[in-house]
């Protein structure tokens, strides 16, 4: 199933909102994760083995107005690369994808920017 269908039959959209965007954020050979954009929401999608069987693709959502401040970041923890949006703090991505932690951010901010101005 495409990543729009899932966000589009989720039920967690009304029949105008699609989704405008997305960026593949982590990427294995098991796993990936991305963030998507329609004109209200943001959606986290994680897509590997456990996530299909259970049925649990989408990760979270959270209203445009609420998905910043954005800051990609190495953990102190594990020293994995992070990134945080809003309260969404900590999802790994990949640095093979993103080598640099400001052009991901702009990444981000700009497909937020892109869900706000459909919605104007």
């Amino acid at each position: 199933m495409g990543l729009s269908k899932l966000i589009d039959e989720s039920g967690l959209v009304d029949s105008r909102e699609h989704v405008l965007d997305q960026v593949l954020l982590f990427q294995t050979p098991k796993q990936r994760t991305w963030f998507l954009v329609t004109e209200h929401q943001l959606f986290c999608i994680l897509d590997d083995a456990k996530t299909r069987s259970s049925g649990r693709l989408i990760q979270w959502r959270m209203p445009l107005d609420s998905a910043g401040p954005v800051r990609a970041r190495t953990s102190l923890k594990r020293g994995n690369a992070v990134v945080d949006i809003g309260v969404k703090r900590g999802w790994l991505y990949s640095r093979d994808l993103h080598p640099v932690e400001t052009e991901l951010e702009k990444r981000i901010r700009d497909l937020v920017a892109k869900g706000k101005r459909a919605n104007l």
